[in-house]
């Protein structure tokens, strides 16, 4: 019988405390004593639950079960049909030179997402998290890392993970002191074309639903809303008490 719960070892590793996620993004009341014994025999510190949108006797169960939303999760897609526009000569692969610059904007630039939204999740911590994301990244956990490069300096990036018959952009970001040059539509759209070349017939991404700005980015280069979940997190047990 599968566990109720996934416990996650990087996330794990990375917190410094044990991290799961409920299996499968199903929970009903009569789960709850299995998922409560397997968190206690883990020592979980925090439960991630992933549930649409729509499902409000999951919601319900959740959160008389402790778990608090914590973000929504809007899956964008878009059909690849026909040439698009070429990429801008300003944007090439990231090198591993790059990595020191990427660092410190991938630092600043994801504060709309759930790791900062769950204050139990240090702030500096949650930084590093997008660091290393980057870096790894172009270290080859992406298939691809496009940069912006003003004057051989990154100033942006989006990573691409290539799937079965689609592309996935992971992360978009552009240093602060560089926004509203229309870099970061540039690096969508070189991510589209860099799709289109590898024979990709969709485009897909995860953005938040508090992050309107770039909501409105996918918007304006193609993308509309395939899919809404919720992601909620629940500290310690379901009657209160801390588990780590």
């Amino acid at each position: 019988m599968r566990d109720p719960c996934d416990l996650l070892a990087w996330d794990t590793a990375f917190w410094g405390m044990p991290i799961a996620r409920v299996s499968g993004n199903a929970l009903a009341p009569a789960d709850l004593p299995a998922i409560d014994r397997w968190c206690a025999r883990h020592a979980v510190a925090c439960l991630f639950l992933l549930a649409p949108c729509d499902d409000a006797a999951l919601l319900a169960a959740a959160r008389a079960a402790g778990f608090v939303e914590t973000d929504r999760r809007i899956t964008l897609e878009q059909r690849l049909a026909g040439p698009g526009a070429p990429p801008s000569p300003a944007i090439r692969l990231a090198t591993p030179e790059d990595i020191p610059r990427l660092r410190p904007i991938a630092a600043a630039s994801h504060e709309e997402t759930r790791f900062f939204a769950d204050a139990r999740f240090p702030r500096d911590r949650a930084r590093e998290l997008y660091a290393t994301w980057i870096e790894r990244s172009v270290g080859g956990f992406a298939d691809a890392v496009l940069v912006w490069d003003d004057g051989g300096r990154p100033v942006g990036y989006v990573t691409l993970h290539d799937e079965p018959g689609a592309v996935r952009i992971g992360l978009l970001a552009v240093d602060a002191n560089e926004r509203g040059r229309g870099i970061g539509r540039a690096l969508v759209e070189a991510g589209l074309a860099w799709a289109r070349e590898r024979g990709a017939d969709r485009a897909s991404l995860v953005t938040q639903g508090r992050n309107a700005a770039a909501r409105s980015l996918y918007a304006a280069t193609g993308f509309s809303t395939r899919e809404c979940a919720i992601w909620l997190h629940r500290w310690g047990s379901a009657n209160g008490e801390e588990t780590g």
